[in-house]
């Protein structure tokens, strides 16, 4: 009985051995070929294009000033830093900023990545009584300062406030933590908002703002969840008495962190940001829409 092919391959291979060895090795050659072809091309394209490519970019780079600080202030450099905001030497902490502005490092950096975290860090030695009172106090009134010392060189080159855009900027009533809101002001005024700043007060003087003046924006920092607890009540309030009736409400602050801006919606906000920069973009968007949905 004959063997199907299935069944003995070999047969089949063995009467066909020698054109069969003819073929492949012809395949054979020819994929040689056009494997070698593909390589001379690869090693011409690395060779002419790439190589240059990575040289001119590995020059770029290295021939721009090194940042001073290729990683961002935070953790031992915020730590240390709050030990020189706490320090007996007076002019510590600012000698470091100092140190820092000559190494090169950007004011916005400054204000952002050292000088709001070191305002937290304080803020959660005091709430595990890590530190007393006074030694808050004297760590919050010194980066204060450090604030009113940068102010003259961060706003050269601000424009006029502009009355057309009004934001009026606070720290949630009742709120310990309220830096934050003196450096989100700093930003505001350097892009020309006319910028009015509240870092204690309380529901109703907020309502009387801005039921006397025509804010575009209200900028609310929160910090702890009893606050954001208060935050609708709150939003509701300033809109039922804002003198504009296209009142925008932007809300940032530690309660929003860590994924939570959701949160912001919730409690009636029209944008959540989560540091100074984000928050004057949100702003400008804001105004944007308003003008879109209101032409003039």
């Amino acid at each position: 009985m004959k063997a199907s092919p299935s069944e003995n391959p070999g047969a089949s291979v063995e009467r066909r051995a020698s054109p069969r060895t003819v073929t492949w090795t012809s395949l054979e050659r020819a994929e040689k070929f056009l494997q070698q072809e593909r390589m001379e091309r690869l090693a011409h394209t690395i060779e002419s294009e790439i190589i240059p490519r990575l040289v001119l970019s590995h020059h770029h780079r290295t021939s721009q000033p090194a940042d001073p600080l290729a990683l961002e202030p935070a953790g031992a450099d915020i730590t240390d830093f709050v030990a020189l905001l706490r320090s007996p030497i007076a002019g510590a902490a600012a000698d470091h900023v100092k140190q820092l502005q000559a190494n090169g490092l950007a004011l916005d950096r400054i204000y952002l990545e050292l000088l709001t975290p070191a305002a937290r860090c304080l803020g959660t030695l005091w709430e595990t009584d890590a530190c007393d009172f006074t030694e808050v106090t004297l760590g919050l009134w010194r980066l204060h300062q450090v604030v009113m010392d940068l102010s003259a060189e961060f706003m050269q080159g601000a424009p006029v406030p502009n009355q057309t855009r009004r934001v009026l900027l606070a720290a949630s009533p009742g709120s310990t933590h309220t830096f934050g809101v003196v450096v989100l002001g700093e930003f505001f005024r350097r892009a020309g908002w006319d910028t009015v700043v509240e870092s204690q007060t309380k529901s109703s003087e907020l309502q009387e703002q801005v039921r006397r003046v025509a804010f575009d924006v209200v900028g609310i920092s929160v910090s702890t969840e009893s606050e954001l607890a208060r935050l609708p009540a709150l939003i509701l309030g300033l809109r039922r008495a804002s003198r504009n009736t296209h009142l925008r409400v932007l809300v940032g602050g530690p309660v929003f962190q860590n994924g939570r801006s959701e949160l912001a919606a919730r409690a009636g906000a029209d944008a959540c940001a989560l540091d100074a920069r984000q928050a004057l973009q949100d702003a400008e968007y804001l105004l944007s829409q308003r003008a879109a949905a209101c032409p003039a």
